[in-house]
């Protein structure tokens, strides 16, 4: 990749040994930023965690992007290099240090955040990324964007920081009259700006292509209606967020590295993004190493390789098992009690939201109840339907302790549960359990709970296989490391004890199986 200005081009090219030149493609890519480098802080539901430059060049990330957003320095990475091929390193402010300065906004205020920070005093770096602003028409904002105004119309005339960018989060910058003003000082400095787009995953295909024309389609409308040439002057900036604590796989029953695919595909074919200046996706410490992965496959596809088709050949909707969330009662599931009424369906209003699913609505809201019993374990279990031999699949899900949810208290516990999956073969080295805590409280509690995230990827022996899921523990995986945590067992047990306290109310949920991402 080369940065190039506009205008004409002469390339030369030089053939030795005999070679020949058959044949040559130059193709005009977006400006492609990866969010964040040295992003630490959130990252607590992965193996590997957090994603260093290391990790991001396995992933083949920085092949695939041309600008990078730094939260901290990450020494592994080559910056001179970097640089010299006109690529980007980007800072990040933010509007509450700006808030920070005094009680009033002022454009004076404004205008040292953005010219102080690291992006733009440091040789090294090519500007920042300015967190968030919105078009939504208020008084408030009114009065905030004279001064945003006054402060951008200050970068366009100086001469200064020319050779640095300016790209702020943004939101629905169309609504608003003084928010559009401030867009075109923008344009007028020769800076950029993102529009975000956090979309969570619907429960059906039809419903998935009915919310991404919805949204995203109409969002770039609107921008056109209000900046006609915005398309130009735009990063599109969608959201990957894929890990607790707030994740926008919220459905169990659909693929969410489809969805992702589905909405790159609106934007490749959809011809009010034509020209579109820039796109990137929100945010890797939001993010499972799985959708970073798949994140750099569909960089490549669409905005490298200009692909029109779909990446992904699997179904939105997953065969595998029903009733995840146990939405529908017990149906597709197979129920063995300890004893008389020590297992239930429940209503939780809102607990998915506390889980970390993003704008979710009911998904999340009904669990299985189990009461642990002393003398056997509840089982519960589904035959796993569609697998292909050989494929690696995870399957996640999450438990809580009932009776701390309901009381509204914060206790850390890991909540161990046996899994056992036959015909399969367990990666351990992919997988995990860990509990998190969550960023909502329940109810009227001012306390955040705690959650057990249980995420495990096994390779498929067979078409089909057995899920049963105990809230007793089998120590037959003993041969694996402890530090792992792994519960899973792939064959019958052979002795089991409790995981927890005789009595003990536990919840269980988001039982999700989809193909896993091998390489």
């Amino acid at each position: 990749m080369r940065r190039l200005s506009a205008g004409e081009h002469t390339l030369s090219v030089r053939c030795e040994d005999g070679a020949s030149l058959q044949g040559l493609i130059v193709r005009s890519i977006p400006e492609i930023i990866h969010a964040s480098v040295g992003y630490w802080t959130r990252q607590v539901i992965s193996t590997h965690a957090p994603f260093t430059w290391e990790f991001l060049e396995a992933a083949r990330i920085p092949e695939n992007i041309n600008v990078v957003l730094e939260r901290h320095r990450d020494m592994g990475m080559d910056v001179k290099k970097w640089r010299s091929e006109g690529k980007k390193i980007l800072g990040r402010g933010t509007i509450h240090e700006v808030k920070a300065l005094g009680e009033t906004l002022t454009a004076d205020n404004i205008y040292k955040v953005w010219t102080e920070s690291n992006g733009f005093t440091r040789d090294d770096m090519d500007g920042i990324m300015f967190d968030e602003l919105d078009g939504y028409p208020s008084p408030a904002n009114t009065a905030q964007y004279a001064e945003y105004n006054k402060a951008a119309k200050r970068l366009a005339e100086g001469t200064k920081f020319r050779n640095k960018v300016f790209y702020p989060y943004c939101n629905v910058m169309y609504r608003s009259e003084p928010s559009i003003a401030f867009v075109k000082e923008l344009i007028k400095y020769g800076s950029k700006y993102t529009e975000d787009r956090y979309l969570p995953e619907a429960p059906t295909k039809e419903e998935a292509v009915k919310a991404i024309n919805g949204d995203l389609r109409y969002v770039m409308t609107m921008h056109r209606k209000g900046v006609p040439d915005c398309t130009k002057h735009m990063i599109f900036n969608i959201g990957y967020m894929s890990a607790v604590p707030q994740s926008l796989n919220v459905y169990p029953g659909a693929n969410y590295k489809v969805f992702l695919d589905m909405e790159m595909n609106l934007i490749a074919n959809e011809p009010v993004f034509k020209d579109l200046y820039g796109f990137m996706f929100y945010h890797s410490a939001y993010a499972d190493e799985e959708i970073v992965r798949w994140s750099a496959k569909l960089l490549r596809h669409y905005c490298i390789e200009g692909r029109k088709d779909m990446l992904s050949t699997d179904p939105y909707e997953l065969p595998h098992i029903q009733n995840a969330d146990f939405a529908e009662g017990t149906t597709g599931w197979e129920m063995s009690p300890a004893e008389k009424d020590s297992m239930a369906v429940k209503s939780i209003p809102k607990y998915g939201e506390v889980q970390g699913r993003f704008r979710s609505g009911e998904s999340g809201d009904t669990a299985l109840w189990t009461k642990r019993s002393d003398e056997k374990p509840n089982v519960f279990s589904q035959q796993i339907k569609e697998l292909k031999p050989g494929r690696l699949y995870s399957l996640k899900l999450m438990t809580a302790d009932y009776t701390h949810l309901m009381e509204g208290k914060s206790v850390e516990q890991k909540l161990e549960m046996g899994i056992r999956i036959s015909n399969a073969q367990l990666l351990p080295y992919r997988s995990f359990h860990k509990t998190y805590r969550s960023i909502r409280t329940l109810g009227d509690g001012k306390k955040k709970p705690w959650i057990t995230y249980h995420y495990l990827v096994f390779r498929a022996e067979n078409e089909t296989a057995e899920l049963k899921i105990s809230d007793w523990v089998s120590d037959d995986s003993a041969e694996y490391p402890p530090e792992w945590g792994i519960r899973l067992v792939l064959s019958d047990w052979k002795t089991q004890r409790p995981g927890g306290p005789d009595g003990q109310e536990l919840i269980c949920n988001f039982i999700e199986i989809q193909p896993y991402l091998e390489d």
